[in-house]
């Protein structure tokens, strides 16, 4: 059985139509999705809500914003390592991990996946953390994931697409704009586009970066399926442990 985290609504709409917030959703008979929101702290609860159901196993699935600058949208990314904010990494489980990378064949990228508890908005904050931490691309979620599933001897994966560019900077209306779950709050985003028309532009490519990323992760469960490939009961697929390099 494996629990997967989702962030965000349009996310989890790729690996089922109307999952809503909250609720642990049994989407096959080996196969557990939340919708978390947005954020660590979120993901880190629902984490733990699937490893308390009872999943062998946890798995960060959706998007991710680019660091390195030959990533484009729409970019898969199966990271060897997640790092912290504090210098820490957690690693994928590693034959769980070859399995999905051969099954995409070895089309994903596996260099390190920064989380990050706020949103890194401008090229600048996204080369800087390219720079000190190596990273290739940047979430919120999958470090509390994994932490969780450090915790309890859980094997752990991530697969994510990229959304934005690292040479993007990202309109702040995209977050004022949405909920938790980044679901369209329509006055809020009219008010934030009034007072900075002149981030419509902006908001327009996030928007097409989102609708590639969803089509590639569309494609990866294409590939994989649902569990994301998920070893079979006796094949190895070790948790992950905390370690500071």
């Amino acid at each position: 059985m494996v629990g997967i985290v989702v962030a965000l609504a349009g996310e989890a709409r790729v690996l089922a139509p109307g999952i809503g917030p909250e609720r642990i959703h049994p989407l096959a008979e080996n196969v557990r999705a939340i919708v978390c929101g947005a954020g660590p702290q979120r993901a880190r609860d629902a984490a733990r809500r699937l490893a308390a159901s009872g999943v062998h196993a946890l798995a960060s699935f959706g998007t991710a914003g680019a660091l390195a600058s030959e990533l484009g949208s729409g970019a898969w990314l199966l990271p060897q390592r997640i790092l912290t904010e504090d210098g820490r990494f957690f690693s994928a489980a590693h034959d769980w991990r070859a399995r999905l990378m051969q099954l995409l064949r070895r089309a994903a990228d596996p260099r390190p996946l920064l989380s990050v508890s706020a949103p890194l908005f401008t090229r600048e904050a996204k080369a800087e953390a390219a720079r000190r931490t190596g990273a290739c691309a940047v979430d919120m979620e999958s470090a509390a994931i994994a932490a969780v599933a450090a915790e309890c001897g859980l094997p752990f994966l991530c697969l994510r697409a990229v959304v934005d560019r690292a040479d993007q900077t990202l309109p702040r209306a995209a977050i004022e704009g949405v909920d938790m779950y980044g679901r369209a709050r329509c006055l809020a985003l009219a008010a934030a586009l009034l007072s900075r028309p002149g981030e419509l532009p902006a908001l327009w490519r996030l928007g097409r970066g989102f609708a590639r990323a969803r089509r590639a992760l569309a494609l990866a469960l294409e590939r994989v399926g649902r569990d994301l490939a998920f070893p079979a009961p006796g094949e190895p697929a070790a948790a992950p442990r905390a370690t500071t390099p």
